[in-house]
């Protein structure tokens, strides 16, 4: 089972932390529309997220994607009641999953067109990662999608390192325990163990057998990624 990373009071805080962070609206609608691309009037087409948390990037799928359904998967069962108060416009277009995504992906019985993840693989281990991007790319059917919007360095250690600290200066807006406990979060993402980068996630996926992999756009420290299986 991958640990939830994510304590009782980052989850309590989140909505100011995301709202602290140039990316959360850019990246989330670019991927709600970068799907409306791929599904065309393919309203059939089986979409999952993984680590839907409230339901920011579920919105605007389901917003700018008129009679598509999803999958919507989130080891956090307080996230999961949240976003089906924040999602009620939208409620009988979801399926909501209270799982770990692990055990979920494996004891799948059947493929997802389109696999979509915001802001949520960061917060596994490079070993976790790996075994997590292999079941995605099993549980896409033949010439599947995932999309990815998540925390990939760019490869200068230098700029690494600033695009760190301008990240976590944005934080002495919080109160001191929130502010205390994300900077600590946002430093354990940043070890070797959890940090990704642009080389290193782009080889691991050719790797696994994903092409077509390409980086459609960057916000500071954050990306939108396409990858074909």
């Amino acid at each position: 089972m991958l640990e939830n990373r994510y304590g009782d009071k980052l989850r309590e805080g989140n909505q100011l932390i995301l709202n602290l962070t140039p990316a959360n609206y850019v990246l989330r609608i670019e991927l709600s529309f970068e799907l409306k691309k791929l599904i065309k009037n393919q309203i059939k087409f089986k979409i999952l997220e993984i680590g839907s948390g409230e339901g920011d990037l579920t919105k605007y799928i389901l917003k700018n994607n008129k009679d598509l359904h999803i999958d919507c998967l989130d080891i956090s069962k307080e996230m999961v009641d949240l976003s089906k108060k924040y999602l009620s416009d939208y409620i009988s277009r979801i399926n909501f999953i209270n799982e770990d995504a692990l055990e979920f992906l494996n004891n799948l019985d059947l493929k997802y067109n389109i696999i979509v993840s915001a802001w949520t693989i960061h917060n596994f281990t490079w070993e976790e990662k790996k075994s997590l991007f292999n079941k995605i790319y099993s549980s896409l059917s033949k010439g599947g999608t995932f999309l990815l919007m998540d925390k990939v360095y760019p490869d200068n250690e230098k700029e690494k390192i600033n695009l760190l600290d301008t990240q976590v200066k944005r934080y002495s807006h919080l109160n001191k325990g929130l502010n205390e406990e994300i900077i600590n979060h946002e430093k354990q993402d940043f070890l070797d163990d959890y940090r990704m980068d642009e080389y290193n996630l782009i080889k691991i996926l050719k790797q696994i057998g994903f092409k077509e992999i390409n980086i459609l756009d960057r916000v500071e420290r954050d990306i939108l990624l396409i990858a074909k299986k």
